[in-house]
């Protein structure tokens, strides 16, 4: 079922953007801006942890035929000291067949330090939830994340897991 649901998130997310432009079966959207977003990120305060890691796929959309680079990931959540959920062990599995817990796009339109998606929240029920990553380049990079409402499916906000709005510094 999870798969079947992010399936359907990424073709309604691809289908909106796609409409100016007609793609053939076989055609390969290679995307760089999302080059920057792969790799281990982590946030900390105190004794509670994100970690996210994130690499980029050629995934086909099985309806359109074409492929797109997306990235696909895992994360892991560590409140006071307890693993709260954790899908890390999953992320060298993860390719064109295996999405994992963090599924995230970026399409011309977008600003080329931005990517969108959804985050699974393992402990609800992998209820999928609204995430954005904003890059901030530095000497230590970092990813700005946000988390909202998903826009195709009701989801109390102030049930998610996760921290809201964090900091992420690469690794």
């Amino acid at each position: 079922m999870k798969h079947k649901l992010v399936i359907g998130f990424f073709i309604l997310a691809i289908s909106s953007v796609c409409t100016a432009q007609r793609y053939k079966s076989g055609d390969y959207l290679v995307n760089t801006n999302i080059d920057k977003f792969v790799g281990t990120w982590k946030w900390q305060s105190g004794n509670d942890i994100v970690i996210i890691k994130l690499k980029k796929v050629k995934y086909l959309f099985p309806i359109a035929g074409f492929f797109q680079d997306q990235l696909f990931g895992a994360h892991s959540y560590i409140q006071n000291g307890v693993v709260i959920e954790s899908t890390l062990d999953e992320f060298d599995l993860l390719g064109p067949d295996r999405m994992g817990s963090i599924l995230l796009y970026n399409v011309a339109s977008d600003p080329p330090d931005y990517v969108e998606g959804t985050i699974l929240d393992i402990t609800k029920g992998q209820k999928g939830v609204k995430l954005i990553l904003t890059y901030v380049a530095g000497s230590t990079p970092q990813a700005i994340w946000t988390t909202g409402p998903h826009p195709h499916r009701s989801y109390d906000q102030a049930g998610f897991t996760l921290p809201r709005d964090i900091a992420l510094v690469k690794q």
